[in-house]
């Protein structure tokens, strides 16, 4: 990272003393010149004026003046009282100096160092100097994380290495890693309270164990004219239609992706002990509540069944629902708004780790505090001809390779 005091130009040239100003960057000798050791003067007084601050214990003499110096990146002010016809190199003038901060180099002896720390040491009297950063990793310090060809140091090492330098125009300074605070929130215990389901083996969880249990299968034939001509038609059904299940003018207004979501949320709301009318009626901060939904599309015979529509009778014939009805948020918006939930309403899209994914984003929300409560989980409704028309061509499922 370079540090530079925005030198307006950089033009070295010699002057007297009595010409220095505030705000000029000045090298009191050849030697510093080449070695690039500069300072910006702060104040120029005469020498024997009494009550300034930081003032000489033995007074100058007539025809000197004191003159006050800050490193240009930064750094302790240093008095020095200089003979007015002494000739010194300016390189510019009129820096701002109340941009220049004063600052001094912490003693790392007793610095407790952790992994994750970092030590910067700037040479702050050169003003196009690059601070250096250490950082400690596994109990040792890198001081190029993108190029460890360097052999790390340890504590002690780098202790001694602070302490060699900072006595010699730099500045060393300790950046520990950040604690959390006396008031933060450590990550809270997360548990399951409530489930919910819709799978082949029935509606609710009941069903789905008692089907386990029994040894049943849910894979089953497709019925209907419009699975004939595929070569394969057998799949893992919903035996019955989610939209019967629903009052009427919810289900219009949801594709089936939403519909399976509020079934099985209701239901695991239920089970967690809550009211099944929705947050107010639970006792709950709508606003403290969540859902975190995985779909990997929305409900894509909407959209066929829109266009079609489209084709057929025009444009008056589609329903402004399409859209509303196709994104693949619906499922989380409808879970909330069956539920009254007014805080948030999340939907992960990450195709088949969809659901997984949605279910970790709920518990670090909660853990986190970001929540109190969340409902998570995925739909995924397929049972469409359509959605099917590129599942034959990968083959019937096989108990042998």
């Amino acid at each position: 990272m370079r540090h530079s005091s925005e030198i307006p130009y950089f033009h070295p040239h010699a002057v007297t003393v009595a010409e220095v100003r505030p705000g000029d960057l000045l090298a009191l000798s050849e030697e510093d010149v080449a070695g690039d050791r500069w300072f910006v003067v702060i104040h120029v007084v005469p020498a024997d004026t009494p009550g300034m601050p930081g003032a000489l214990e033995t007074p100058g003499t007539p025809g000197t003046v004191r003159v006050t110096l800050r490193p240009p990146l930064g750094g302790a002010d240093r008095d020095e009282v200089l003979g007015r016809v002494r000739q010194v190199t300016v390189a510019c003038r009129r820096m701002d100096v109340g941009r220049i901060p004063v600052v001094t180099s912490v003693d790392l002896a007793g610095v407790e160092f952790r992994d994750g720390d970092r030590v910067t040491t700037l040479r702050v009297v050169d003003p196009h100097a690059v601070e250096e950063t250490y950082v400690r990793r596994w109990g040792v310090w890198h001081r190029d994380l993108e190029s460890l060809r360097e052999e790390p140091l340890s504590d002690g090492a780098l202790r001694e290495l602070a302490g060699e330098i900072a006595g010699r125009d730099h500045l060393v300074r300790h950046h520990p890693r950040p604690r959390r605070s006396a008031g933060g929130m450590a990550p809270r215990r997360v548990v399951v309270t409530g489930l919910g389901a819709v799978t082949p083996l029935g509606v609710g969880v009941g069903e789905l164990w008692r089907g386990l249990l029994e040894g049943e299968c849910g894979i089953r034939e497709l019925d209907g004219e419009e699975f004939e001509g595929l070569p394969v038609r057998v799949a893992g059904t919903v035996p019955v239609d989610p939209a019967t299940l629903l009052p009427r003018p919810q289900a219009r207004r949801m594709n089936r992706a939403a519909q399976f979501a509020v079934l099985a949320a209701r239901e695991a709301w239920r089970d967690a002990g809550f009211d099944g009318a929705g947050t107010a009626e639970s006792g709950l901060d709508p606003a403290r509540v969540g859902v975190s939904v995985g779909a990997i599309l929305g409900d894509a015979s909407v959209l066929v069944g829109g266009d079609r529509k489209l084709r057929a009778k025009g444009p008056r014939s589609v329903s402004p629902l399409t859209t509303p009805m196709t994104v693949p948020s619906q499922a989380a918006s409808q879970v909330s708004l069956a539920l009254r939930i007014t805080g948030e309403a999340r939907t992960v899209t990450s195709a088949c780790a969809s659901g997984t994914e949605a279910i970790g984003l709920a518990i670090d929300r909660i853990r986190y505090g970001h929540v109190d409560i969340a409902l998570a989980g995925a739909p995924r409704p397929s049972s469409r001809p359509r959605s099917w028309r590129r599942s034959p061509r990968c083959g019937r499922c096989r108990t042998t390779v």
